[in-house]
């Protein structure tokens, strides 16, 4: 079983699954179209330990040398 945080494609016939498994490991599941089965299953929403990572404000950061908390 996987989480799946994310999707991924090469073109032209390889699709990517990105995510983890139960024990938390990361985890990643590459497979042709051809093969393609995917089973959907409701899960418990994650709680997010850390705070997002904001990648506009973190730029604003560096350059000004301040600490951005927004």
């Amino acid at each position: 079983m996987i989480r799946i945080e994310g999707m991924g494609y090469f073109d032209p016939d390889i699709i990517t699954f990105y995510g983890s498994d139960p024990t938390g490991t990361k985890t990643q599941l590459v497979q042709h179209v051809t093969q393609l089965s995917v089973m959907l299953r409701a899960l418990p929403k994650q709680v997010e330990a850390a705070e997002p990572s904001r990648i506009g404000f973190r730029l604003a950061a560096d350059l000004d040398g301040a600490d951005v908390t927004t």
